[in-house]
C-alpha cells in the first residue's frame, strides 16, 4: 500500500475517533423557556448522555448550592419532589385507565449542609443514539447567587447497558456561570446575555435571572467575584448598568 493511502486511512480513523468522542454524563445549564419560546425567569440543568449509544440506565446525584432555589411546582406525594422534566430519551410505560405514557424516571431530594442534591434514576430507550436526553432539573437564581459550582456527587454516577454491564462515563458540568453578568451560563459575558436581559425587561414581569442588582459582594467591575443581593427589586436601569459594567470589564 502506498504512503498516501496509509495517510488517508489514518486521517479517516482520526476523524471517526473525534466524531465518536468519549462517553460522558453531561450537565448543561440553560435559560428556561416555555414551548412558545418565552423566558420563564428560571434556569434548568439539561442532563444528557454523550457517546453512549448502548446505554439503557443512568443514575446520578447532582448537587446545587443552597443559594439556588428549586421551583417546587411539580411537588407531590410521590418521588416528584423537585421540578423535573423527563428527557425525550427516557423509556415510558403504559399506565392508568385510559392508558397514559409515564416516564421511567425517579427523582428524590438529598439535602446536605450547603447543597440541595437531586438523586436521579432513569431507564432509557433502546435506540442507539449518540446523545441521549435524560432529564431537566429546573431551579431559580436571582442574579448571581454564589461562587459555588453545580457538581455531580463523586461516586454517584452509574451508566449501564441492556445487560446491566457498566459503561465508563465520567460526569462534568459544561456550563458553570463563571462570571457576574453571564446570564445564560455560557461561560462569557456577551450579546446573548444582553439579548436575554432585554427580552426579560420587555416581558415586564419579574424574571429573577435578570434582576442582578444591587451587588452585595465584590463589584460589578470584577465579574469573577461579584454576587447579587438576591432581593427582589424588579428589572430596571440599575440592573442594566451593572451588566454593562461587568461586560466592559470582561473585554
Amino acid at each position: 500500500m502506498k504512503a498516501p493511502q496509509w495517510v488517508a486511512i489514518l486521517c479517516a480513523f482520526h476523524i471517526a475517533s473525534l466524531a465518536l468522542g468519549q462517553a460522558e454524563v453531561r450537565a448543561t445549564v440553560m435559560l428556561d423557556r416555555t414551548q412558545a419560546g418565552a423566558l420563564t425567569g428560571r434556569y434548568y440543568v439539561k442532563v444528557t448522555l454523550e457517546n453512549c449509544p448502548t446505554a439503557r440506565m443512568c443514575t446520578f446525584r447532582l448537587n446545587l448550592p443552597t443559594a439556588y432555589a428549586f421551583n417546587n411546582a411539580a411537588a407531590s406525594a410521590n418521588t416528584w419532589i423537585v421540578d423535573m422534566r423527563a428527557g425525550a430519551d427516557v423509556e415510558t410505560i403504559q399506565a392508568g385507565s385510559p392508558p397514559t405514557a409515564a416516564p421511567v424516571l425517579f427523582a428524590e431530594a438529598a439535602t446536605g449542609t450547603n447543597v440541595k442534591g437531586v438523586q436521579v434514576v432513569a431507564l432509557l430507550k433502546a435506540e442507539a443514539k449518540n446523545s441521549k436526553h435524560v432529564c431537566d432539573i429546573v431551579f431559580t437564581s436571582r442574579g448571581r447567587a454564589t461562587l459555588a459550582p453545580i457538581t455531580f456527587e463523586a461516586g454517584s454516577v452509574s451508566v449501564k447497558d441492556q445487560a446491566l454491564n457498566p459503561i465508563t462515563a465520567p460526569a462534568r458540568v459544561v456550563r458553570a456561570n463563571a462570571h457576574f453578568g453571564d446570564l445564560n451560563w455560557d461561560g462569557g459575558i456577551g450579546l446573548n446575555d444582553f439579548d436575554a436581559w432585554v427580552t426579560a425587561w420587555k416581558q415586564g414581569t419579574d424574571l429573577p435571572f435578570a434582576d442582578i442588582a444591587p451587588v452585595v459582594s465584590g463589584s460589578a467591575s470584577q465579574p469573577a467575584t461579584a454576587l447579587s443581593s438576591q432581593t427582589p427589586s424588579g428589572i430596571g436601569l440599575d440592573d442594566f448598568d451593572a451588566w454593562v459594567t461587568a461586560w466592559k470589564s470582561s473585554q
